[in-house]
C-alpha cells in the first residue's frame, strides 16, 4: 500500500537526511504535485540540485531508493563544471507516489 499524501513531509525530510548523511551540498528544491481527476494516486515530484563526487551522489541515490519505498528516480542530469575537477553538479528528480483519500 502506498502512504497517503500527508506522509510527504516525512519522505522529503528523509531525502534531506540522506543528503546530509552523505555530506552533499544541496541547492533549493522545486516541487510539483501531479494529480489526475478520478485517479487513485497522486504523484509528487521533487527536483533537487546536489553537488559532490560521483561515488557520493551514487551512494545518496541508493540510500534514498532503498529506504523510501514509494519513491522513484525519474531523472538525473550530471555536469562536471571543471574539466580537471572531480566535483559534479547534479539535478535529481525524484517522484513519490501517494494514494488519494478516495477508495
Amino acid at each position: 500500500m502506498f502512504p497517503r499524501f500527508a506522509h510527504s513531509a516525512d519522505d522529503v525530510a528523509a531525502i534531506f537526511a540522506h543528503a546530509s548523511e552523505n555530506n552533499l551540498t544541496v541547492g533549493s528544491a522545486e516541487y510539483l504535485v501531479v494529480a489526475e481527476s478520478r485517479a487513485r494516486y497522486v504523484r509528487y515530484q521533487m527536483l533537487l540540485p546536489v553537488k559532490h563526487q560521483y561515488g557520493t551522489i551514487r551512494r545518496f541515490l541508493a540510500s534514498v531508493l532503498n529506504s523510501v519505498p514509494n519513491v522513484a528516480l525519474r531523472e538525473i542530469h550530471v555536469e562536471r563544471p571543471a574539466v580537471d575537477g572531480n566535483i559534479l553538479d547534479a539535478r535529481v528528480r525524484f517522484e513519490f507516489v501517494y494514494r488519494t483519500a478516495r477508495p
